[in-house]
């Protein structure tokens, strides 16, 4: 007798929703469940609220942030493991940074040890710089819960090229702005200018300054930056910009140093 291949109670659910979600979408609705349609019926959809088609400048669509029985779209998108919209969502502009109940998204991708979902929110921009409700950045929140890869992966491209002397690279990043200057990284609870010092790069301590880095941030031991400055050459670079009182970020980067 041939037998009928039947779907599973979870994979049924899962059809009924997205029909029904595909359903709501074609009658112009903006509703949480929304992230259950496939990526590209949420595209369509996004671009029809916007008046836009193919081939137009993308805009921002403001009500992607819509707050939703305090629920948003991005918080759902990761509950329900669809990073493909995610991703869709940022790209339509969705603050990376919206809350749901005192997180953003980076911050759960932190305590969950979801590594795809913070490279799909640094290609799009986000500084990792939020703070919880707890006062906790998501580098603080992956240290809390013991993820040593993630906190690896959130320090930022300033501390590799704080600790190497990359020139080239702590430029970049500090022109670029979409990085938090005074990001933490583990171990020590270091910023990239306690690196650059402990490693005696001065020129990338220059660099670093002159883009308004904090000199007076501490490290887990308690250290600033300047504390680590034990030679002449060291404590010259802090001399030099503690007495300009206008460091703010020039137009080119200081050679002084």
């Amino acid at each position: 007798m041939k037998t009928i291949p039947t779907l599973s109670a979870a994979r049924a659910d899962a059809v009924c929703r997205r029909v029904r979600a595909t359903t709501r979408l074609s009658k112009g609705e903006v509703f949480l469940d929304l992230v259950d349609a496939p990526r590209e019926e949420i595209r369509k959809f996004i671009l029809k609220k916007l008046g836009q088609t193919e081939g137009h400048q993308r805009p921002k669509a403001e009500f992607l942030d819509g707050i939703m029985n305090g629920r948003t779209l991005l918080h759902r998108s990761v509950e329900k493991e669809k990073l493909d919209v995610t991703d869709l969502l940022l790209y339509y502009g969705a603050d990376p940074d919206i809350e749901e109940d005192g997180q953003t998204i980076a911050h759960i991708a932190g305590a969950e040890n979801n590594k795809l979902l913070l490279r799909i929110l640094r290609m799009h921009g986000c500084r990792f710089a939020k703070y919880n409700s707890l006062g906790e950045t998501p580098l603080m929140v992956a240290i809390a819960y013991g993820h040593e890869d993630i906190a690896k992966y959130l320090c930022t491209v300033l501390h590799y090229a704080a600790r190497y002397g990359n020139k080239e690279i702590a430029k970049s990043a500090c022109q670029e702005k979409r990085i938090d200057i005074n990001q933490r990284c583990t171990p020590g609870n270091y910023t990239a200018l306690h690196m650059a010092t402990i490693f005696r790069h001065t020129d990338i301590m220059s660099i670093l300054i002159q883009h308004n880095a904090e000199m007076d941030e501490r490290d887990i031991a308690g250290r600033t930056p300047q504390e680590y400055a034990t030679d002449k050459n060291r404590r010259e670079v802090f001399e030099y910009w503690d007495k300009n009182s206008n460091r703010k970020c020039k137009a080119s980067d200081s050679e002084e140093y």
